[in-house]
């Protein structure tokens, strides 16, 4: 499952909860919204960099 996945399975969660009937598990839907949100967004600032990295020494390569 990827972090796209589990936020969009969090977010429909929360959809499915009422704040006010059911206090403790919207928050915690929510913070499991938030948390795969993070790690998506960590997760692909990682994957870009490595792929620029990548770019990167391949020109170092074709430069020797």
């Amino acid at each position: 499952m990827s972090f796209h996945h589990a936020r969009e399975v969090f977010a429909e969660m929360l959809d499915s909860v009422s704040a006010e009937e059911e206090p403790e598990k919207h928050q915690l839907y929510q913070g499991l919204t938030l948390l795969a949100e993070g790690f998506e967004y960590d997760f692909n600032m990682i994957k870009n960099r490595l792929q620029q990295l990548e770019i990167e020494m391949r020109k170092l390569g074709a430069g020797s």
